[in-house]
């Protein structure tokens, strides 16, 4: 049986984006740069959470760059 795509989709610019969660209160930006692996696409900008809140959004040039970035970190 054929998979029915979703009603809601992804905005486009949102494909280029990584949610980093469940990080401790005050975790430097610096180590928040530091968590993708040597040979990982680079940052094109990092967005943190309102409130220094446990999230942050990690954002590359295109969607290509956050899926092999993911890939490094699930390879980890």
């Amino acid at each position: 049986m054929p998979h029915t795509p979703a009603a809601r989709q992804v905005p486009r610019d949102d494909l280029r984006k990584l949610l980093v969660h469940g990080m401790p209160a005050g975790t430097p930006e610096a180590a928040l740069r530091g968590l993708l692996p040597a040979g990982a696409p680079a940052l094109q900008g990092l967005e943190l959470a309102p409130g220094a809140g446990r999230r942050a959004t990690l954002v590359f040039a295109h969607a290509g760059d956050a899926n092999a970035a993911f890939a490094l970190l699930q390879a980890g």
